[in-house]
């Protein structure tokens, strides 16, 4: 894996920066959370700019300057930016985010993108459940859109199976089973009924 450093300079205050991105990377597999793994990350790097507090990994992304601006000098956006940008204390730029995302109505899959690379980024089953019932509020989003690659059941499937909801998982993964051929769909679907029948609520490695 190669992380390339460079200075950049900040899309809402042109500050300069220090920030990195992954130039190169090796995928070994994949996680039932399907998480990648191997010498690479599971979530790209985000770049925090400590001149106005703004949190991105697309400089590329349109936003209304003037808008962000707005939101960086709110009370609850600064408690938010103090607590996850801090690399020792609970450091997860996605949230913040996530929120920037939600402020600025951003494409729902975007949003919920974020959702699934906070969990990614601390593993925490609380930032999965988020990403769940963000999703389940409206499943017809999903009839025709994959998140990550990846029809959203499997992510649903995943959760309810580490949480103990053994009979919810198990129906959604013998329902991706019957209306799905292809083949790296059937052998994550096919090793999750595996775990469920041995009640493993562990996130595995796809075998």
């Amino acid at each position: 894996m190669t992380i390339k450093r460079s200075n950049l300079k900040c899309p809402i205050c042109e500050e300069t920066i220090f920030g990195s991105e992954m130039s190169s990377g090796f995928v070994m597999g994949l996680k039932t959370d399907l998480a990648r793994i191997g010498l690479c990350i599971a979530y790209p790097n985000a770049n925090i700019c400590k001149h106005c507090n703004y949190v991105y990994i697309d400089k590329r992304l349109k936003v209304n300057k003037t808008k962000v601006k707005k939101l960086l000098a709110t009370p609850s956006y600064k408690e938010l930016f103090l607590k996850y940008s801090n690399i020792e204390k609970g450091y997860n730029p996605f949230k913040i985010i996530y929120k920037i995302y939600q402020y600025l109505e951003i494409d729902i899959y975007k949003q919920h993108l974020m959702l699934l690379y906070s969990y990614y980024k601390d593993n925490s089953l609380k930032n999965f459940k988020q990403l769940i019932d963000e999703i389940e509020k409206d499943l017809t989003l999903y009839q025709n859109h994959l998140l990550k690659g990846y029809p959203i059941d499997f992510y649903r499937g995943e959760y309810y199976r580490r949480i103990g909801e053994f009979t919810q998982a198990k129906e959604i993964f013998e329902q991706i089973v019957k209306e799905n051929r292809e083949e790296k769909y059937l052998k994550i679907a096919n090793f999750q009924l595996q775990l469920i029948a041995q009640k493993d609520r562990e996130c595995r490695t796809v075998e």
